[in-house]
């Protein structure tokens, strides 16, 4: 079904132009205090080098087994971050999203029906029988169908609104046309918000912005752009390139992206970029490998080194320009398998699958800052 599958990879990975001021491309991240005026040429940065690195925090990040091996995969954080949950069918038990506490170690049934969780954790959106989208309050039980077609939908943070995309199937991706609609969230007043070529809704910033990708009619080339849906204006964040690993941090401030293989060849550009969606700076990272956010304006990275024994997560603040090492690989070796890991809502743990045992298990990091004071 079309709705699961947002599940099993969405909970990780839809006019008048408004031309922003010219980005400004800021050094990071580096040893020194950040600067009062932002450098004019992107700087490169290497975690791998430890002169450009800080020390990593005095705080012993923690582990702790979660689950038993070969439990489950693609976890998912209760909105307190109390629970973790995941699609599992235990012994004698039926399929559905189960939570089990980090705490006490129980296990429960969240919802028999799997679908795709509301940010607050209330509603919950799957299909039914029918193929018809159908929001259900977990609270109430109470069910109503949403004009989507059978599409999935998303929740604007403030859940006052849900957005989805209706795209052509003929031609290549670079070709399609997607429609972008959004309704209350009953479903009611349901109005096209924007078409694009070559791409489609990424997600709500906030309440009345939404991050688009992809070329208006009209436009040569595809942009990453912010789109105020009440002012019907438009703010573009990069153009011309392709858009990968799209992440919105929480509050819409920031967003994480990657550009790779860009068609003209030029590869200056290339790499982990984290803007800002109001104007702000932009970072560009020398650093491959998967990124997540922790709070509104930090990122952590697991980058990508093969032949390292273990991973190891490592922290950008895109409010300061400065990182942090917050495990060194060798007091706290862990390995993610497949990409499976999520930050919790309160920044202060992670939960991934266990490369050694597939088993999931926690990472505990300790209160959100602590690395920063350190430094």
């Amino acid at each position: 079904m079309r709705l699961t599958a947002v599940v099993l990879t969405g909970l990780v990975l839809a006019a008048c132009a408004v031309p922003p001021p010219p980005p400004t491309v800021a050094e990071a991240p580096s040893l020194e205090p950040p600067t009062a005026e932002p450098t004019a040429q992107p700087a490169a940065v290497d975690p791998t080098t430890p002169p450009l690195l800080p020390t990593p925090t005095p705080f012993a990040p923690v582990l702790s087994q979660l689950t038993e091996s070969g439990c489950c995969t693609e976890p998912i954080w209760s909105p307190d971050g109390q629970q973790v949950r995941f699609i599992d069918q235990p012994a004698d038990e039926p399929v559905g999203i189960y939570g089990i506490d980090i705490d006490t170690r129980n296990l429960e049934l969240v919802s028999q029906q799997v679908g795709v969780l509301s940010p607050d954790g209330r509603i919950l959106a799957y299909l039914n029988e029918d193929d018809e989208t159908t929001l259900r309050d977990l609270e109430t039980d109470e069910e109503w169908l949403v004009p989507s077609d059978g599409r999935g939908v998303l929740f604007s943070p403030d859940m006052q609104r849900i957005a989805w995309s209706i795209s052509t199937i003929s031609g290549g991706f670079d070709e399609r046309q997607t429609i972008v609609l959004a309704s209350d969230l009953r479903g009611e007043a349901a109005q096209e918000i924007i078409r694009v070529t070559g791409g489609g809704l990424l997600g709500w910033l906030d309440g009345s912005r939404m991050l688009i990708y992809g070329q208006e009619p009209g436009e040569a080339e595809r942009s990453l752009f912010v789109y105020h849906i009440e002012g019907d204006e438009r703010t573009n964040l990069v153009t011309g390139q392709r858009i990968r690993a799209v992440s919105i941090a929480p509050g819409g401030e920031w967003v994480f992206y990657a550009i790779a293989l860009n068609p003209d060849g030029d590869t200056s550009q290339e790499g982990f970029w984290v803007s800002s969606t109001t104007g702000g700076p932009q970072y560009r990272l020398d650093i491959v490998g998967s990124a997540q956010w922790r709070d509104e304006h930090r990122l952590l990275v697991i980058p990508l080194e093969l032949d390292a024994p273990s991973h190891r997560l490592w922290q950008f603040n895109a409010a300061t320009g400065q990182s942090s090492i917050l495990t060194d690989g060798i007091d706290t070796p862990f390995r993610v398998m497949a990409n499976n890991w999520r930050v919790a809502p309160t920044g202060d743990r992670i939960v991934f699958l266990n490369a050694a045992d597939e088993a999931l298990w926690l990472l505990e990091l300790g209160p959100i800052g602590l690395e920063e004071d350190a430094q």
